[in-house]
């Protein structure tokens, strides 16, 4: 498996999880339908942050990783 496979596996992945988080945690809690503890919500957002932070990582680490597959096929 290539490293821009294993990137778009985990990209799809992390989508998928805030998704989640946010269909879960922050709809919810937002309407005001839920009515968590303010430390909870604080961990959640955090734990969701890190989770968008991850992905644009692995987007960016992604794209450069295809530009360069494609820069060493037009070589050959």
């Amino acid at each position: 498996m290539h490293r821009l496979d294993v990137y778009k596996l985990w990209l799809g992945f992390l989508e998928k999880l805030v998704l989640l988080l946010l269909a879960a945690i922050g709809i919810p809690s937002v309407a005001g339908t839920v009515t968590l503890p303010s430390l909870i919500v604080i961990v959640w957002a955090v734990i969701g942050i890190v989770l968008v932070a991850l992905y644009v990582a692995l987007s960016l680490k992604a794209q450069r990783l295809a530009d360069t597959l494609d820069a060493e096929r037009k070589k050959i």
